[in-house]
């Protein structure tokens, strides 16, 4: 259960969602894959089950990793 139920878009507008993870330790390129594995199936389970939706972010990936 969401806060999001009653977000209503604009006709042209996109609804942008953020997924939280803790910060990852990446020491090499397998952290790194198993990492992007790890945010790939956050934001598929976001999306899942908020269709309405429109762009998932990772909130590590806008910190730079």
């Amino acid at each position: 259960m969401s806060g999001l139920g009653g977000l209503n878009k604009a006709p042209d507008g996109v609804v942008i969602g953020l997924v939280q993870l803790q910060l990852p330790t990446i020491a090499n390129k397998s952290d790194l894959a198993a990492q992007t594995a790890k945010i790939c199936a956050m934001v598929a389970k976001a999306r899942k089950g908020m269709a309405t939706v429109g762009l998932f972010l990772a909130s590590a990936d806008i910190m730079g990793i």
